[in-house]
């Protein structure tokens, strides 16, 4: 008989198993709760495997649960999901009661989204920078699209021809680029950063057009490449 998954099977690096270590339960909800107390120590140890070595400390797990991480990009995928997630939710809330509907709700939707980003403002760079390494780029672009597709989505957009893959890859654009603003914003609670991306959020609705959009979508590509590889430079001459 088939036996259902409902603890790890991870091998130790010397070929013993895991799983007696651990106690029976879903491997993805022990891995989520780790990476959710690891959150707690980015600010002093940034996006890094240290950050959840701690978290494995807090969850009071065994130490061999650490080989279940690759490298701290799994820290800042977890966050980038669960904070999609979390905007999903607050634009279904908001549009239930009525409160914010269409392009108002896009808009602030988006600034609450990267309002969850700036608690960790002063370490966001070092997050971007491992987003940017091609073993962790496709876990970035798929998680940015899907913020892209769940904003666009809980508006109230329901295109399906090729206008739906140019308004994500825009307000993906849009979105990054804010991202970049927000690492040399010096304002308070990033209140430049929250102007600017509905300067930009405005500039493209008020454009009406996704094909007058494209071009600045592609200076705002142009713009988030640089900008991720002075972080990148940046990071690597601090070692």
């Amino acid at each position: 008989m088939h036996q259902t998954k409902s603890s790890y099977d991870t091998k130790k690096t010397d070929g013993t198993s895991v799983v007696n270590e651990i106690p029976i339960q879903r491997e993805s909800d022990i891995r989520d709760n780790i990476l959710r107390e690891s959150l707690k120590h980015v600010t002093d140890k940034g996006w890094t495997m240290e950050a959840i070595r701690a978290g494995v400390r807090a969850s009071n797990q065994p130490t061999t649960v650490e080989g279940l991480f690759s490298n701290g990009y799994d820290l800042v995928d977890y966050f980038m999901r669960d904070a999609n997630a979390k905007m999903a939710t607050y634009m279904s809330e908001k549009a239930k009661s009525g409160e914010k509907q269409g392009s108002r709700l896009l808009i602030d939707a988006l600034k609450y989204r990267i309002g969850l980003v700036v608690p960790y403002a002063n370490t966001w760079d070092q997050a971007l920078a491992q987003g940017a390494l091609p073993q962790n780029a496709m876990r970035g672009w798929k998680n940015i699209l899907d913020l892209s597709s769940d904003a666009w989505h809980g508006a109230g957009d329901t295109s399906t021809d090729i206008n739906w893959y140019s308004k994500r890859l825009i307000l993906a654009a849009i979105y990054k680029s804010a991202e970049i603003y927000m690492l040399q914003d010096q304002s308070q609670d990033k209140i430049d950063t929250m102007n600017f991306l509905e300067r930009r959020l405005g500039d493209f609705q008020t454009l009406g057009s996704v094909r007058n959009s494209m071009s600045k979508s592609v200076s705002d590509a142009g713009q988030i490449a640089s900008g991720l590889f002075s972080v990148v430079r940046n990071l690597t001459s601090r070692r």
